[in-house]
């Protein structure tokens, strides 16, 4: 498992074990208007559902338009004839792999 996924479900347990505690640390109720009377770590697990939901939502545009973008300009570089560079990333030991190590990437003939 890659260590952002590792960290993200630790963050997660963590999160959920501060509500697991704080709900057995204050069982006292929230009356919420016009609803029904919840416990106050449900009110707060709600709270941080709707504010993560939000959060995720307002990138998930700008991702899915910049994605779309990505795309459109790597078919004008097949149309033109060229051949778009293979995205490096950094791999385990901290080296530098490109995502096709066994095909170098193509460059422009020199003018």
């Amino acid at each position: 498992m890659k260590v952002a996924r590792v960290l993200q479900i630790l963050a997660l347990l963590l999160v959920v074990g501060y509500l697991v505690l704080l709900g057995y640390a204050n069982p006292q109720t929230i009356i919420l208007p016009f609803l029904l009377s919840l416990p106050t770590a449900w009110v707060l697990a709600t709270a941080l559902l709707l504010g993560a939901l939000v959060g995720w939502l307002s990138l998930s545009g700008r991702v899915f338009r910049l994605n779309r973008e990505n795309r459109g300009l790597r078919q004008r570089l097949i149309k033109a004839g060229l051949e778009a560079e293979p995205e490096e990333h950094p791999n385990e030991a901290g080296g530098k792999v490109t995502s096709n190590p066994d095909k170098p990437p193509r460059r422009k003939p020199p003018t």
